[in-house]
């Protein structure tokens, strides 16, 4: 069985993320991860994609580049697993408008079947153009070859009501038809955001064409201070895995580089902490981990 997660992080912080390591390690670690709003919506700097390394997984963003338009969406993927990124184009040739946070993966399962799953995220200040591209994609899914399809992300669409499949607003019908269209089974009928005293909210969606796939949904609390729930779920399938693992080749690391990396004032680093010796650990750790990632090469070892 896959096992899946996925969450609107409202910004993947430093602490976000060690907190969302600490749930891989109390829990029984998924395969994927799928998280949108990853940046932060104002930034001075390029953000580097080591800098949201997670051991064990590879990190597969999309649009974290600098920009105020969209607010990045990735794949946290085992390294064990079997697949390839596939371009939304692919999918939709002939689109005017393709939806502009979409990152879609297929999956290698066993017995030669694939699975495509895809991460987005809509905008709640969207336009019409923006809400018909994700539509067309919706129903595009239908045509495609694949034995099993997910569809997972935060759509901002608070005003449907899943139990009945209705909603008052003209644009939520549309898309409501569009999965439908698509044999799209939408399984999560619990709020999903909550803040404040606003009325809580099921915006976090999980749509699949093999309904009885689907097990074991857990509406899990948040990151930090994210208003929306961390989604747990498996899906019946067997993942194609890989017999290998990439280890790091230390004979061959630029040690002169990776020194200089580290040769930082650690006295001014660190004073932020005050006396909290596990924080100043775990920025210590952080920052080697990125000299690493930088200055080691790689390769893969057959297990």
């Amino acid at each position: 069985m896959l096992r899946i997660w996925f969450t609107n992080a409202d910004v993947l912080t430093k602490e976000k993320l060690t907190e969302l390591n600490k749930k891989i390690s109390d829990d029984i670690s998924p395969d994927i991860i799928a998280i949108s709003e990853i940046k932060p919506k104002n930034y001075k700097r390029e953000l580097l994609s080591v800098e949201y390394r997670i051991p064990g997984y590879k990190f597969e963003p999309m649009n974290m580049e600098k920009s105020e338009s969209t607010r990045g969406i990735a794949f946290y993927i085992k390294e064990s697993m079997k697949y390839s990124l596939i371009n939304p184009k692919t999918i939709m040739p002939d689109a005017i408008q393709l939806p502009t946070e979409l990152i879609c993966i297929e999956i290698n399962l066993t017995k030669g079947e694939k699975m495509l799953l895809c991460n987005m995220y809509r905008s709640p200040n969207s336009t019409k153009a923006e809400n018909v591209a994700v539509d067309n994609f919706i129903k595009a899914t239908y045509t495609l070859k694949y034995s099993h399809k997910v569809i997972v992300g935060d759509f901002n669409r608070k005003d449907i009501d899943w139990n009945t499949v209705s909603s008052p607003c003209e644009d939520d019908i549309k898309f409501i038809e569009a999965c439908q269209e698509s044999f799209l089974t939408q399984h999560i009928h619990e709020p999903t955001r909550g803040r404040g005293s606003d009325k809580p909210s099921l915006i976090d969606l999980l749509l699949s064409v093999n309904e009885e796939n689907v097990d074991l949904i857990e509406i899990d609390s948040p990151l930090g201070k994210s208003d929306h729930s961390v989604i747990k779920f498996g899906y019946q399938v067997t993942a194609d895995i890989i017999q290998s693992k990439m280890m790091p080749v230390y004979k061959n690391a630029d040690f002169d580089k990776m020194r200089n990396r580290m040769s930082v004032n650690w006295d001014e680093v660190l004073n932020c902490f005050g006396d909290d010796v596990d924080s100043m650990w775990e920025e210590f750790i952080r920052r080697y981990q990125l000299a690493e990632e930088e200055c080691v090469p790689k390769k893969i070892v057959q297990v």
